[in-house]
């Protein structure tokens, strides 16, 4: 039994590699993964990217990366400039575009090109044509045919899958694929979001798990709304579950959560090993054996209705700069108040370039405790795993300790009054050894929290599409206006859902 994990762009793959790192490193401690071909010493890990710096290095440095098979690394030259119709579209999307429209498809007047011509037997691109402006090299821009970008989305199509069919052989018995992106850039989400679309159709009896990051609201580029609500719209439609993680509450948790003695900045590295951390720690339930449920499981009990797929995932211990945030010596209480302290982290009282003077942390602390009361966040489920050598002894088998937990739990999460199996605790137990107890609590929550996220990305996305703002990026590769209303009235949906949640 075991999983198929896909990495996808460059978030993807740094999450996912971090992941792999971290199951590499404790791998002395547990059992063979089930993510892992024993026969091969390899990962049943897929890695895909459209420009090669991140995951290039898979392939050139074997004694680096030798647990993983370099036949599942794909990557090309050229990025797909932030555009999700590039790393969406490829020359068949584009036929069928042409064929439903029965005309050629015309460039507006933000491009010099000629239409593309349907041919007898394809929608081909005129090879003197088309060209897409992106990058830049030194102050000269960089001129890339987008005929190739669409030729390689199907190059990677057609190899993924054959890819994919014989890595899914390899293991005995397939309990779905669990893919890692992005939401805000071209490959990430929008290759992304063709990839789950294909997935469903040739894989229908398969769940499929989507782990994505969603970008910073400052604004990481001009179309990240637009990518955002598109990539959202499709993994509403395909998706089994989406754990969801936000670049800006990460980084105001761990600014929070440092010490007042590192003066180093939270970076993107740190937020990618937070990320892969949780993930890590939700993956490892297989690894022991008096727990039988697969950590897909898990997730689909958290996200039990198809109108309600959106989860978070809180742990501890997780990894911060090489440390550990919770040792071996800390005591129960510690380790419910980390998880929980990273529940209602709001990153509206929080700047990036964060004091750490403890004057000023307090002042935060407490604009947080006055928020919490304003916040009226509810859960439609909650499943929470504890593990410890001695788990039954001071928790399962403790009346108070499990009363005072789950009052906690109750004051954090504020289930929804109709679900009264809203919250799941389940317990693993196992041998000590070194005498060293890393006392583990993982959390995955359905909450109502995810409807402010949609509202963000849908109204901004919305304004900028009645205003006809950047539109010409994506209808030159053939989406239509139709494609954008689609995709904002399911944010929609999905914020009304959320909303309603009492």
């Amino acid at each position: 039994m075991g999983s198929l994990l896909i990495d996808i762009g460059q978030c993807g793959n740094q999450i996912g590699l971090q992941l792999i790192d971290y199951f590499e490193s404790t791998s002395h401690n547990y059992e063979d993964t089930y993510l892992k071909n024993s026969d091969q010493n390899t990962f049943h890990s897929i890695h895909i990217d459209t420009e090669p710096k991140i995951i290039k290095p898979l392939i050139e440095n074997r004694k680096k990366y030798y647990n993983i098979d370099p036949k599942n690394v794909l990557f090309f030259q050229h990025g797909r400039g932030n555009n999700w119709s590039l790393g969406y579209m490829d020359e068949q999307k584009l036929q069928n575009q042409v064929k439903k429209n029965n005309k050629p498809l015309t460039f507006n007047k933000f491009t010099e090109s000629q239409p593309y011509q349907l041919s007898q037997n394809t929608a081909s691109l005129n090879n003197n044509s088309d060209l897409l402006q992106i990058g830049l090299k030194g102050n000269n821009q960089e001129i890339i045919p987008s005929q190739q970008m669409l030729k390689e989305n199907t190059q990677i199509l057609e190899n993924l899958i054959d890819i994919m069919r014989k890595e899914i052989e390899k293991i005995d018995y397939c309990m779905g694929i669990h893919m890692i992106s992005s939401l805000g850039g071209g490959t990430g989400s929008g290759l992304g979001s063709r990839l789950i679309e294909e997935f469903r159709d040739l894989f229908s009896d398969i769940q499929i798990i989507n782990t994505v990051v969603f970008p910073h609201k400052s604004g990481e580029t001009t179309l990240q709304h637009y990518n955002c609500a598109l990539s959202l719209a499709h993994l509403q439609k395909y998706s089994d579950c989406i754990i969801y993680f936000q670049n800006d509450k990460v980084n105001s948790y761990l600014n929070l959560a440092r010490s007042s003695s590192v003066e180093k900045a939270i970076d993107l590295t740190n937020i990618n090993q937070y990320i892969a951390s949780n993930l890590f720690n939700l993956l490892k339930l297989n690894d022991y054996s008096n727990f039988d449920r697969f950590y897909f499981d898990i997730l689909l009990d958290a996200a039990p209705m198809d109108d309600f797929k959106f989860v978070e995932v809180f742990s501890t211990p997780y990894y911060f700069n090489k440390t550990l945030s919770t040792g071996p010596d800390c005591h129960w209480e510690k380790v419910i108040d980390s998880v929980l302290s990273q529940v209602n982290i709001e990153d509206n009282f929080i700047t990036q370039n964060i004091s750490t003077k403890e004057s000023e942390v307090n002042e935060i602390e407490n604009l947080l405790k006055g928020n919490k009361e304003q916040i009226k966040d509810v859960s439609l489920s909650v499943q929470t795993i504890f593990r410890s050598f001695d788990v039954t002894k001071s928790i399962k088998g403790n009346e108070s300790a499990l009363k005072s937990i789950d009052k906690k739990m109750h004051q954090t999460f504020n289930p929804v009054k109709w679900n009264p199996d809203c919250f799941n605790y389940e317990f693993i137990e196992y041998k000590l050894k070194d005498s060293c107890d890393n006392k583990m609590m993982l959390t995955v929550a359905n909450r109502s929290t995810i409807a402010n996220v949609i509202q963000n990305i849908n109204e901004t996305a919305y304004s900028k599409f009645k205003a006809s703002a950047y539109l010409h990026s994506y209808y030159q590769y053939g989406m239509e206006k139709a494609d954008f209303e689609e995709a904002l009235l399911t944010l929609d949906n999905i914020y009304d859902n959320y909303s309603n949640l009492k």
